[in-house]
């Protein structure tokens, strides 16, 4: 018995997006690809079983990732947009330990843990979530949630 895994690479972007339409350009980085503010997944697939006689393979990769864009990211898709509550954390309220739901105008002076170390956390959180490369001071003088999203948006 053979067994293969394949990671999947997709994102569910903020904005309506038509992105799996279009063919792939560069699968191996995500398709569709993180496009500003989103979700980005790597969903792994292993199948077990024998090998086919003619082709040797136990299952084409090709066929894995059509299968996986066929059906996991319109699921994903319709549960982030229908249920956004309970899809993941808010970045913001899970790196300050809140248990609150901010607002767009809340900053330091609503969070209190929003200080040099919680910015540095935030910072590394968003580094975590996005897959982004953030300079030291990209968050130097950021003071709501709705300057966090842009930092965020100006990095994608």
């Amino acid at each position: 018995m053979f067994r293969l895994t394949r990671e999947v690479r997709f994102a569910i972007n903020s904005a309506d997006d038509r992105t799996p339409d279009r063919p792939p350009t560069n699968s191996y980085a995500g398709y569709p690809s993180l496009s500003g503010l989103g979700h980005y997944f790597t969903l792994a697939v292993t199948l077990a079983g024998d090998l086919h006689p003619q082709s040797h393979y136990l299952e084409n990769i090709k066929q894995i990732d059509q299968v996986v864009r066929r059906l996991a990211i319109p699921l994903f898709d319709r549960t982030i947009r229908q249920h956004p509550d309970r899809f993941g954390a808010p970045l913001l309220a899970e790196t300050f330990d809140l248990h609150k739901t901010l607002e767009p105008n809340d900053g330091p002076a609503q969070i209190v843990r929003w200080d040099s170390l919680g910015t540095l956390r935030l910072l590394l959180a968003l580094e975590d979530e996005f897959g982004l490369h953030l300079p030291e001071n990209a968050l130097y003088g950021v003071t709501s949630v709705s300057a966090v999203i842009d930092v965020i948006e100006q990095a994608t």
